[in-house]
């Protein structure tokens, strides 16, 4: 599986309408599934979550390693 390989941090399914949560729990279902270390999960929804800014912190625990 590719998770295993690259390894991702985060997972970020975008443009999602305002049909898209019925498929936010399928997704966490699904990531639920893999084995650890897990992608933290960002549901992002049309149209507000995209006025918001994403910040990450370099210097955050899920970025070391």
């Amino acid at each position: 599986m590719h998770t295993a390989a690259l390894k991702p941090k985060v997972f970020m399914p975008l443009h999602h309408d305002a049909c898209g949560y019925l498929i936010k729990k399928d997704l966490e279902t699904f990531l639920a599934s893999l084995p650890e270390p897990r992608p933290m999960f960002r549901f992002l929804s049309d149209p507000s979550d995209y006025l918001l800014p994403l910040v990450f912190d370099p210097k955050a625990k899920p970025w070391k390693n």
